[in-house]
């Protein structure tokens, strides 16, 4: 008697035990004519920078790439000088390095924003502000979100004009 159920392969837990239909691959995959392209940056896009919406507040960001290289080169410029404070892994060095690094970022990555209010007036963008945001430890929400958004590659790609993305 050949049995017409289709193939189940079982998956168990401890709790459970269930089948899971194992489909049969129909259709032969296809590979992409162009499928490194996806992993490409736009340069000038990644200094330009992308507008990104945190959508729980509803706050808008423009920033740039966090490896952008107006960034990278400035914050070299501020830390050459003071390499050995840096070094010397105290916590004066530690604390200079990441306030030198929300200066290069207030200049170089956090570029704009819009929907930003406080006691309900909007709070202009301007680089000593940015600064303020990225510096000091209760706007770490902030800062998380710049690092975040800095560090999507995807959205620093090519197709990211295309896409009304900036």
């Amino acid at each position: 008697m050949a049995n017409d159920m289709p193939k189940t392969d079982t998956i168990s837990t401890p709790e459970v035990v269930t089948e899971a239909l194992v489909a049969e691959p129909e259709i032969e995959k296809t590979k992409s004519d162009n499928s490194l392209a996806m992993f490409e940056t736009d340069a000038d896009l990644e200094t330009r920078g992308v507008w990104f919406q945190d959508y729980a507040s509803g706050v808008e960001l423009l920033v740039a790439h966090g490896d952008n290289e107006n960034y990278t080169d400035y914050l070299q410029m501020l830390l050459r000088p003071y390499l050995s404070l840096i070094q010397s892994n105290s916590k004066e060095g530690y604390r200079f390095l990441r306030k030198m690094e929300a200066k290069a970022k207030a200049r170089f990555v956090l570029l704009g924003w819009k929907g930003l209010f406080e006691n309900g007036v909007e709070i202009p963008y301007s680089e000593d502000k940015a600064f303020e945001f990225l510096s000091e430890r209760k706007w770490r929400k902030i800062k998380r979100l710049v690092d975040s958004f800095s560090g999507d590659d995807t959205a620093f790609g090519p197709a990211t004009e295309a896409l009304g993305k900036d």
